[in-house]
């Protein structure tokens, strides 16, 4: 090989689960490649997606997908054979890929696992500092008597994290923990509503509840009202996870946001660095969490802290437009899932700059040409920008990501320049 031409490392993703179920792609893992690709995009990488595919009405877990052949396996081929590292949702791992990931990492191959369900190289959600967050804002409701509806009985990882996060938050406020109030949700929502019969049915009094997920949480939700507790007056409620539903329900949920393309941005950097030899088998990383306040906690739409913006001297512009731009990043995130803080104050930075050109101007190119150049993903529902023409009409979503996997049971895309692509609905 000639020296000094750079050969473009290949990151490798790995889920045994039935990502796709026809064509339609699962949500949550949706949000995960579109950082993964974001990520690999801007490094430069080659990027090769094997992940599972189940028929329409099929039973979800009936399979499994991994890059070794076997009994009741479909095979992708995303192996070290063909990529540098690879990325793996360990969730459902056999004990058998399990101690094949194992002997990857034994070989020093890089790895990372995106959840903490099995041991190694780490890049994760900060499940703890989500849960304590939410706790914490339930306490200053007055609530102690708070209620948790837990993830998948006898697991590890998300649900493992989530529930010792709530048993410790009861210890550091001094509230003795009461094993009626906990029952687990399976992180679904039927399985949501047989927990909170078993509360209920406990006779165990409480005023608020937190759980493990959205969709757990709404189907309690749904038991709490036939049974006549009103949503917040009689139970404050908070989630985890943010899905679409949770803003569209009434009252709007509030809810820690799970940073879904955060954590796959960031294990491409983790992986990228494993790579190039800058990190270990020690590895772990954790990626913060956001709590969205709606209404379900108690919380009132008139409640909800608004920035103060303090003009400055009026000759100081610069001042005037970073303020404007970083009050309008702070409004942003609450919404934004696809950006990290500093790209969308700069973002912010170059709609303001430009919308003082156009005034100044008289001219509405330079802001509608900042405008068209916002990403697609910074704002609008689910991701999908809309900007208002002068006119007041909306123009439709620019670049929307097209695509489908083919194959029987398995799908494998591979991407040169980090694109992924598809829509759907699952959540951790």
């Amino acid at each position: 090989m000639r020296q000094g031409i750079r050969v473009r490392p290949t990151v490798g993703f790995l889920s045994t689960w039935s990502v796709y179920e026809g064509t339609a792609i699962d949500g949550y893992t949706h949000t995960l490649l579109q950082g993964i690709s974001a990520a690999a995009r801007e490094r430069d990488c080659n990027l090769l997606l094997g992940c599972g595919i189940s028929l329409p009405a099929s039973p979800l877990e009936s399979r499994t997908v991994w890059p070794v052949p076997g009994t009741g396996v479909d095979f992708v081929p995303v192996g070290p054979w063909n990529s540098n590292g690879l990325i793996v949702i360990p969730d459902d791992l056999s004990d058998v890929q399990f101690e094949y990931v194992q002997d990857l990492i034994r070989s020093r191959y890089p790895v990372v696992l995106t959840t903490a369900e099995k041991p190694g190289p780490l890049v994760a959600v900060d499940n703890a500092g989500g849960i304590r967050q939410a706790f914490n804002h339930l306490l200053q409701h007055g609530h102690r008597r708070i209620a948790f509806i837990a993830g998948k009985s006898g697991r590890g990882g998300d649900t493992a994290e989530r529930l010792a996060a709530y048993r410790e938050a009861l210890r550091s406020a001094g509230i003795e923990e009461d094993a009626r109030l906990i029952a687990f949700g399976e992180h679904r929502r039927e399985d949501g509503r047989i927990a909170m019969q078993q509360i209920l049915s406990s006779g165990a009094p409480f005023t608020a509840m937190l759980a493990s997920n959205n969709l757990s949480c709404l189907g309690a939700m749904e038991v709490l009202r036939a049974a006549g507790r009103r949503i917040p007056d009689d139970v404050a409620v908070i989630g985890f996870d943010d899905i679409l539903e949770a803003r569209s329900h009434l009252p709007p949920l509030t809810t820690v946001r799970h940073p879904t393309f955060m954590l796959g941005y960031q294990a491409v950097l983790s992986l990228l660095d494993a790579i190039a030899g800058k990190q270990t088998s020690e590895t772990h990383m954790r990626v913060p969490t956001q709590l969205v306040i709606r209404q379900s906690c108690g919380c009132r739409p008139e409640s909800t802290p608004v920035t103060t913006l303090v003009p400055p001297p009026p000759s100081d512009l610069e001042t005037t437009q970073t303020t404007l731009a970083r009050a309008m990043a702070e409004a942003t995130l609450v919404e934004a899932r696809h950006s990290t803080r500093e790209e969308i104050e700069t973002l912010c930075l170059d709609l303001v700059r430009a919308f003082a050109s156009s005034l100044g101007r008289n001219d509405p190119a330079p802001f509608d040409a900042a405008s068209r150049a916002v990403p697609p993903g910074i704002a609008g529902s689910q991701g999908e920008p809309r900007f208002r023409q002068h006119d007041g009409r909306r123009c439709p979503p620019r670049n929307r990501p097209t695509g489908a996997a083919s194959g029987d049971r398995r799908a494998v895309a591979a991407h040169g320049d980090g694109e992924s692509s598809g829509g759907g609905c699952h959540t951790k």
